[in-house]
């Protein structure tokens, strides 16, 4: 899941806070979603603390971050919060953007001409690797397979993915459980 906020006041995003009318708060947020989220109540705010935010502007010309909320109050009316921008994963481009747009579940070329704040059920950081638009250091990738020899491993790595370079970690099964632990 990730926070989708998107705002009419250029340079806002500048200055690390913001605060969204209540009424704007999941909007353009699939019901079970609002319904989990919209009293903003302790339990919802420490999970929207660990999910990631796409920050955007109305329109189609400004770049838009990915970021972390680091306070969120409820104020009645409206919301304020506090937030810092993921340095390590660059701007994305509002032309790039158009391409995630059906991943990332953002509904319609409307939902960027209203300022609100979208809870999406989606993997925001998941998808940024797909497309290639985070750093080296964000692409961690898993394969799980039962191993009988090491013609069976190549066979897997040849049929996983694309040509990137991968770090291999051998694992043995830990004795007394289901779980694998890494091999010195």
């Amino acid at each position: 899941m990730f926070s989708f906020l998107v705002t009419s006041q250029v340079g806002a995003w500048d200055s690390r806070e913001y605060s969204f009318h209540r009424e704007r708060f999941c909007e353009y947020t699939n019901d079970d979603i609002k319904a989990r989220y919209r009293a903003l109540d302790e339990p919802a705010i420490a999970e929207l603390l660990r999910m990631p935010c796409l920050f955007a502007y109305e329109g189609n010309t400004h770049d838009m971050r990915v970021g972390y909320m680091r306070r969120i109050s409820n104020r009645g009316t409206s919301i304020y919060f506090e937030f810092d921008f993921d340095r390590t994963i660059p701007p994305i481009p509002f032309a790039q953007f158009e391409s995630l747009k059906l991943a990332l579940d953002v509904k319609d070329r409307f939902e960027l001409s209203r300022t609100h704040w979208a809870i999406k059920d989606e993997n925001l950081l998941a998808v940024l690797q797909r497309k290639h638009l985070t750093p080296r250091s964000h692409r961690v990738r898993m394969l799980s397979i039962e191993l009988t020899d090491i013609r069976c491993f190549k066979h897997a790595l040849l049929n996983f993915g694309d040509s990137k370079p991968w770090t291999v970690v051998l694992v043995q099964p830990h004795r007394r459980s289901d779980r694998f632990t890494p091999r010195p």
